[in-house]
């Protein structure tokens, strides 16, 4: 089946135009919902829209069922070819956690195969992007092989420069993380520079996160700051503005450039500029379950370091809420995607001898399981000390307490931390926390749950003892750590640490916990504290 020139000409221009102009792209699909065909690529086009609005559920709905249906056609041949793949690289997504990451990976490869077969340079590009943001988490190596395997796609032709834009700002934090400073800068001004070019202004929010943290690391806040002041001018005066009349909502990109002013902010030091910034989030009725856990999370941050905990706890019970619910969602649409995959696997068992499909599923299982273990740290992994993080903290205590264990918990902070970041310099405070996590793993036992609550709050559960017996374990470990010794530093580091037992409601312990830390701060720090 083949679509008329015109008809063509117009569903091919939405797809061209759903990065730089979403509305005129939703538009013209729209209308171009005629007949069968079509109408599954005027779908394909709603489900990346979809995609880069938050909405992953709904592109999800709309591009399972178009790929359903082209997959039915007893010949899929270009177009169809060419849409397929459209609907799988929209249906793996950007995938919120571990597992769905996972069963990513099948989708992209089958992408990636159906591209080379009718040359299709745009998306066997955007599926090694895709691969290597998979990995850019805690993988930063594999993922810039799959990067510049896009970029080199990508620079042989002109066809695509918003996508080359977009895969440079990926390129320059995956060169950050590795230390190449130069070069990343360089990925990061040209991946701007293109993104300015063409408008592509969804991927606006991202430059805007990577050039304020270079600059906040280089201690030019007010530099930084301003980067933000000028993205809400920028978005503004390309249609995404901050809503102006009561009960309106910004979009996506106005929400992620809310999440990087206030993540420049704690970064900084400044937690009520970044509570100010996060002061509507509650208005919000629409924003993607993903985004708002970790706008909750930064606001709690912001709320525990200006001192109230009481409502940084009612944050973290929401966030808690939160997850819940986006775990339960999970559990529904998992039918969903497994008939997806299942479909993938007959498309590739159709296409090979029998062993050859034979041997490329067992390098299928290699690889998903390589992946899916280095995908299940990703979202409950601190990035700084590789510690687990508070999202982490939250599931797992649940489940103990769920299981009827009794849990000791310790909650440490490091005392003066502000001047001790001061003096050292945000590397050196850096590296600092680094070494409290190192002196925690040392003195950890089998089952030790080891977290980093953000700042330098950080907290070690060990089911099934007394809170006296971690107490003893925490007065050595706080000796450890009075004993390091920090150039540049004209004060010796300690340690505020108070511990409780957890028999029911985590949080209330968390809560006890973190009292018993200010006692022992009230007390002339350096000092564990316990319910007596």
């Amino acid at each position: 089946m083949a679509l008329a020139p015109s008809l063509d000409h117009a569903i091919e221009q939405a797809w061209s135009l759903r990065l730089t102009e979403p509305a005129l792209a939703r538009q013209l699909a729209e209308r171009a919902m005629v007949h069968p065909f079509e109408a599954d690529c005027a779908q394909i086009v709603l489900a990346a829209l979809h995609n880069q609005a938050g909405r992953p559920t709904e592109a999800l709905q709309l591009a399972s069922e178009a790929e359903k249906r082209l997959r039915a056609e007893q010949q899929v041949k270009w177009p169809q070819t060419k849409w397929l793949a459209r609907a799988l690289a929209q249906m793996a997504g950007p995938s919120a956690d571990a597992e769905q990451q996972g069963r990513a990976v099948p989708l992209l490869k089958e992408v990636l195969a159906l591209s080379r077969q009718i040359q299709d340079s745009e998306m066997e590009g955007a599926a090694y992007h895709a691969l290597g943001s998979l990995l850019l988490g805690h993988d930063q190596p594999t993922a810039l092989g799959y990067f510049e395997s896009a970029r080199t796609i990508f620079s042989h032709s002109s066809n695509h420069p918003a996508l080359l834009g977009s895969l440079l700002l990926h390129i320059s934090a995956a060169q950050t993380e590795l230390g190449e400073v130069q070069r990343a800068e360089e990925s990061l001004t040209l991946g701007g520079q293109l993104i300015e070019q063409t408008g592509a202004w969804l991927f606006w929010p991202l430059y805007v996160n990577l050039r304020s943290v270079q600059l906040a690391r280089q201690g030019q806040l007010s530099e930084a700051r301003q980067v933000v002041k000028d993205a809400f001018t920028r978005l503004s005066q390309s249609g995404e503005r901050w809503p102006s009349l009561p009960g309106e909502e910004p979009g996506e990109p106005v929400k992620l450039l809310v999440q990087a002013a206030a993540r420049l902010e704690l970064s900084s030091d400044c937690p009520a500029q970044a509570l100010d910034w996060l002061r509507h989030i509650d208005d919000w009725q629409e924003t993607r379950r993903e985004l708002l856990i970790e706008l909750l999370e930064l606001r709690a941050q912001a709320q525990s370091e200006l001192g109230d905990e009481a409502s940084a706890n009612a944050t973290l019970r929401r966030v808690l809420d939160e997850v819940r619910e986006r775990h339960a969602f999970e559990r529904r649409t998992q039918l969903k995607r497994l008939e997806v995959l299942h479909r993938t696997e007959e498309a590739h068992q159709q296409a090979r001898t029998a062993e050859l499909a034979a041997q490329q599923l067992r390098q299928h299982l290699r690889v998903m399981q390589t992946l899916q273990d280095q995908l299940s740290h990703l979202s409950v992994t601190d990035d700084l000390t590789r510690l687990h993080n508070r999202r982490y903290f939250l599931q797992r205590g649940e489940a103990l307490l769920g299981s009827g264990q009794t849990l000791a918990l310790a909650f440490l902070d490091i005392d003066h931390f502000k001047q001790i970041n001061d003096q050292l310099g945000h590397a050196g405070g850096d590296a600092l926390l680094r070494a409290l996590a190192d002196l925690l793993r040392a003195h950890a036992a089998q089952d030790d749950l080891l977290v980093r609550l953000g700042g330098d709050e950080f907290v070690l559960v060990r089911p099934q003892v007394s809170a006296a017996e971690l107490a003893g374990e925490m007065h050595a470990l706080r000796q450890a750590f009075a004993a390091q010794r920090w150039p540049g530093l004209d004060m010796t580091p300690s340690l505020s640490i108070g511990v409780t037992t957890i028999a029911g409601d985590l949080m209330e312990g968390l809560r006890r916990a973190d009292k018993l830390m200010y006692r022992a701060k009230h007390s002339g720090r350096n000092d564990v504290q316990m319910e007596e």
